[in-house]
């Protein structure tokens, strides 16, 4: 979320952490040096997927739950 506040992004953050393990996965952040990298994994370790920007990980965890439908 570019130009939030670092506090603003950790909360983001969280509520989709919480919203992945809903679904069944889980949603780590690694701080680099260009910002911060998003993985999500399933909860069986079979798959997981990298992103960039915390949006990314919002779009995919939309698709995650229209696919549990």
């Amino acid at each position: 979320m570019p130009g939030s506040s670092p506090s603003a992004n950790y909360a983001a953050f969280c509520r989709e952490s919480e919203r992945a393990r809903e679904l069944g996965w889980h949603l780590t952040r690694t701080e680099r040096w260009y910002g911060w990298e998003y993985t999500l994994t399933s909860w069986d370790g079979g798959h997981s997927e990298t992103f960039s920007w915390l949006a990314e990980v919002q779009v995919r965890l939309h698709q995650i739950a229209e696919a549990h439908r």
